[in-house]
């Protein structure tokens, strides 16, 4: 991703900051906001997930998976019609 942000008169380190920075800022702003918004490319949103069976694939036994709070990503339209045209 940072050769693709890293034009020939960038340089590359600048790039890589710049990504580390906006993780950084995403990570940050999840623990005070519900909700964040990235123009042209989507949402990250907290969602519920309830508990539920599952089953330990290494062992076949059934498991308690428990109920937890999950990040999740609702991209724009204009993402999903670049996506799918």
């Amino acid at each position: 991703m940072v050769s693709a942000l890293c034009p020939e008169d960038v340089i590359w380190s600048y790039a890589a900051r710049f990504l580390e920075a906006f993780a950084r800022t995403i990570h940050a702003e999840m623990h005070s906001a519900e909700k964040i918004l990235i123009p042209e490319v989507g949402m990250l949103h907290f969602t519920n997930r309830s508990a539920r069976k599952g089953r330990n694939l290494a062992t076949g036994k059934k498991i308690q998976i428990p109920a937890r709070r999950v990040v999740a990503f609702k991209a724009t339209k204009t993402l999903q019609d670049r996506v799918n045209s």
